[in-house]
């Protein structure tokens, strides 16, 4: 079962791995996703087969992220990578990484390289089986939508405060939607905060939460990361979406554009 399981995990997780290497402070991204297929397909197909029955535990995913990084030529990981599958993704920064992938549940995978010195941050969601269900497909659509229009609504000489209020704004659109807040609710920011307990971004540089007054403007130059998030833990369902954004004068480049996100183009991939 693991086999087949984790097979179609590692197609996808491998070029994640890739992928997210940021080097921040020339915001150049540097993109392996086109050259691993062929890559896998050649050199390390046996290998990967291999390495892959042995993937029925969270930091066992953690491991084959730490291999490429460094293997790539980043110095290992920008922050303690966040595994975790089923209920664990509800838990915010938890960097525990042990429990079993169990199938039918969602790992969610927050990890960043660090590259000469500056660090990436980038989160996916997968299906451990390789399809998502209707409910978490649902969800993860709201998410998906959230950090879309987030990402429209960062420009230059908005404050991260504003952009933040924003954010809060269309995250209530999507519990309402959803049906976890009703839309009678007298305090409905205030149960916001309940299913999206976090902010929506923080500024990425030197370090992976970068200081930065929340009134400054935004301004060129400045690279922010970008993550709604939804969590249902009496479903077992937690999901983040999280990108790098480079705000220049002539608009936003997203770092991590080249990564699979919506939950289609993750589905093919990891059933290729």
């Amino acid at each position: 079962m693991f086999r087949t399981l984790h097979s179609r995990l590692v197609l996808f997780f491998l070029p994640i791995s890739l992928s997210g290497i940021i080097f921040v402070s020339l915001a150049i991204h540097f993109s392996f996703f086109d050259s691993f297929e062929q890559y896998l397909q050649t050199k390390r197909h046996d290998k990967v087969e291999t390495v892959v029955e042995l993937l029925e535990y969270e930091y066992q995913l953690e491991a084959e992220l730490s291999y490429h990084f460094i293997r790539s030529g980043a110095e290992g990981h920008a922050f303690e990578p966040i595994i975790a599958g089923g209920i664990q993704a509800c838990t915010l920064h938890y960097t525990t990484n042990h429990a079993r992938l169990n199938a039918g549940e969602l790992v969610l995978m927050d990890f960043g390289a660090n590259w000469g010195h500056y660090k990436a941050d980038i989160t996916r969601v997968l299906p451990i089986s390789g399809h998502f269900t209707d409910r978490q497909r649902t969800v993860y659509e709201a998410v998906y939508h959230v950090l879309n229009q987030s990402k429209k609504d960062l420009r230059i000489g908005t404050s991260l405060a504003e952009w933040k209020d924003s954010a809060n704004r269309l995250m209530q659109d999507a519990l309402i939607s959803l049906g976890q807040i009703s839309s009678k609710s007298k305090n409905p920011a205030a149960e916001t905060k309940i299913w999206f307990p976090h902010s929506i971004g923080h500024h990425l540089g030197l370090d992976v939460h970068d200081p930065c007054p929340s009134t400054l403007p935004i301004q060129a130059g400045m690279i922010l990361t970008c993550e709604p998030g939804i969590y249902l833990p009496e479903e077992k369902i937690g999901i983040r979406l999280e990108t790098d954004l480079y705000v220049t004068d002539q608009g936003i480049v997203d770092l991590g554009e080249d990564i699979p996100l919506h939950w289609k183009d993750i589905e093919e991939l990891m059933n290729h």
